[in-house]
């Protein structure tokens, strides 16, 4: 056993003992140190438990274990939270920490002076806040532990938590601190650590009505109702990338369509991602869009007066040739400006 710890105290660096950590009162830890620590503490949640209805089982079950942790200090307490990018796994957790009224703390992805922290750093910085928070009452998460678990590769490279199985495998068994770990996921991972923790839960993007209801709620009626019961149709519509976009919107408002703008950019986002955005494009065919979306140096109007007194001709886009081929495949260019010429037309 003797030999275990002189491996970790090389581990962790002289300038971290580990004998050091062990006076530390909990109570008298300030910010500059949890910063040399590599850990901090992250801001109010946005969501409420509400919001994760969805999972209320995990949630409740979850929020019990973890209360009953910071009472008793008795046993391991590891769980593994992992799902899609922006589904909400880190406010979830924030939003346990609120409702428990229980402090919480993160592991950084950089330093003190804003250099990223490897993953053996990260995995440092894990074992010494364990340590000192052994002392006291709060929750530890650990996000995007991709950095840690997933970073081998299928030519044989192992992880940097293979590299230190042993080791990572007594940090899980033998951690008390409520430790949260979060993860997108865990094809990669080495089974011999996930059988490991004790809850393992795979958080889903919430269902149509659910997201109806955060939505509305994070709206707070900037967009018009209708918008936002547009946009839950997007099946892959996360929590995250409403807020960031809605965000976006809010600060170019008074120059732009909001309601057209954020359909735009929310569709852009989810079409780059390998998403499914023909809701929105039939909603544009319905004839919804918006003139401020047209960048031209020329007044449409000359051409509308033109195909009133002869209602035959041609139109010729020209510009950067990848550019245009790009926007008239996919209706962005051609269509907006068309079914703008006809609309007018018509009336």
């Amino acid at each position: 056993m003797g030999h275990f710890w002189d491996n970790l105290q090389s581990f962790l660096g002289p300038c971290r003992s580990l004998s050091y950590l062990q006076v530390i009162e909990f109570n008298q830890i300030s910010n500059i140190y949890w910063d040399l620590l590599w850990v901090h503490r992250p801001p109010k949640p946005t969501l409420l438990a509400s919001d994760f209805g969805y999972c209320s089982d995990f949630y409740q079950v979850t929020s019990l274990f973890i209360e009953k942790q910071l009472r008793q200090e008795n046993s391991k307490a590891n769980i593994l939270l992992y799902g899609g990018t922006g589904t909400g796994k880190t406010e979830l957790t924030r939003t346990l920490a609120q409702d428990l009224d229980t402090s919480i703390y993160e592991i950084s992805f950089m330093d003190s002076e804003g250099n990223p922290n490897d993953a053996t750093n990260r995995l440092r910085a894990m074992f010494l806040a364990k340590e000192v928070l052994s002392k006291g009452k709060a929750i530890l998460v650990f996000d995007e532990i991709e950095d840690v678990f997933n970073d081998g590769s299928m030519l044989g490279k192992r992880s940097t938590a293979q590299g230190v199985k042993a080791w990572m495998n007594n940090v899980l068994e033998s951690n008390t601190v409520p430790t949260i770990w979060i993860s997108n996921h865990i094809s990669m991972m080495d089974p011999a650590f996930i059988r490991r923790f004790d809850i393992v839960f795979e958080l889903p993007n919430p269902s149509k009505a659910k997201r109806l209801d955060m939505f509305k709620r994070i709206n707070n009626g900037f967009l018009a109702d209708q918008t936002v019961l547009d946009i839950c149709e997007l099946d892959e519509l996360s929590p995250a990338l409403f807020s960031n976009t809605l965000r976006v919107v809010q600060r170019v408002g008074e120059q732009v369509d909001v309601d057209q703008t954020f359909k735009a950019l929310i569709g852009s986002s989810i079409k780059t991602q390998g998403g499914n955005v023909s809701v929105l494009k039939n909603q544009a065919d319905s004839g919804v869009y918006s003139e401020s979306f047209l960048n031209v140096d020329f007044e449409p109007s000359q051409i509308v007066q033109a195909l009133r007194e002869n209602p035959v001709g041609r139109l010729c886009f020209m510009g950067h040739l990848e550019l245009v081929r790009q926007l008239l495949l996919t209706g962005l260019l051609g269509s907006s400006i068309c079914l703008l010429l006809v609309r007018r037309f018509l009336s």
